[in-house]
């Protein structure tokens, strides 16, 4: 790749058969290699030139273009969505720049499926968590603390332990999610745990149920554990699919976790639940 520049002061970044051409800016070199690098697309249609403003925008404002390539910049119109970040873990949200409107959504911790005991006991599948959404003016906001509901623990098939309830998930004081609630073990008939609820959202959803495991006993034929609770973001961990198997761990945000299923000789677990998320979306 060439470097040319000519009696008009045009410094020419000319591209090969197989890189476009590229404008390299390295980093102070006492602080290491780093650059920042700029580069053309690989197939251009015609020639086209973009003038830089002549000073610095103000903080939250974006690069526009006139259409001819001559940039300047200029405040986001009202509503424009800005950044859209996801927590997995609990965390702090910071207001970014140029932000007026939030929308946040939110689901509690999926429960646990019930843990099979051996000898034919099917279990319940756990509850799915409670789903939230609101929006929120962030006038005089700055940050909030999120809280991620845990995933329900899955039921123990050596002792038929019922599932684990799954963790509240919440926005501040502004909205939360609860967990769903752990799927029964070593009981005839095991329930399905119950799907949490949701409180302060301008949308409130109750998480889906897990269900009931069907027959129960070393003589009872085609008994099988539930599954568990889908949430508002999908389905939950299906049931141990034959006896002596575990249960399936919850799929997607906030879903339960299917039941275990033991056998005559040897016990199953149930499926762990899904952990929660919030999801935030910045608006201008």
């Amino acid at each position: 790749m060439a470097t040319i520049i000519n009696g008009d002061g045009i410094v020419t970044a000319e591209g090969t058969s197989t890189t476009q051409g590229r404008l390299r800016l390295g980093e102070d070199t006492d602080n290491g290699t780093n650059y920042v690098e700029l580069q053309a697309a690989a197939n251009i249609a015609s020639n086209v030139t973009f003038t830089l403003p002549s000073a610095d925008g103000t903080s939250g404002q974006v690069l526009q273009t006139n259409g001819s390539g001559a940039l300047s910049f200029a405040t986001a119109a009202s509503g424009s969505l800005l950044r859209t970040t996801v927590f997995t873990s609990s965390n702090i949200w910071t207001k970014g720049a140029g932000t007026n409107q939030i929308k946040v959504y939110g689901v509690g911790g999926g429960g646990g499926g019930g843990g099979g005991e051996q000898y034919y006991f099917s279990a319940g599948g756990g509850g799915a968590g409670g789903y939230f959404q609101e929006q929120i003016d962030t006038t005089g906001v700055t940050t909030v603390n999120i809280i991620i509901g845990a995933a329900g623990a899955a039921g123990t098939g050596s002792t038929g332990s019922d599932g684990g309830t799954g963790g509240t998930t919440s926005f501040g004081a502004y909205a939360s999610g609860n967990g769903g609630v752990g799927g029964q073990g070593r009981v005839n008939g095991a329930n399905g745990g119950n799907g949490g609820t949701a409180t302060g959202g301008d949308l409130n959803v109750d998480g889906g149920d897990g269900t009931q495991a069907t027959g129960q006993g070393a003589s009872v034929q085609g008994a099988r554990s539930g599954n568990g609770g889908s949430s508002y973001f999908g389905g939950g961990g299906t049931a141990s699919g034959a006896s002596g198997t575990a249960g399936n761990n919850g799929k997607a945000f906030g879903s339960g976790g299917g039941g275990g299923y033991g056998n005559n000789g040897a016990s199953a677990n149930g499926g762990a639940g899904k952990a929660g998320v919030v999801i935030v979306e910045e608006y201008a």
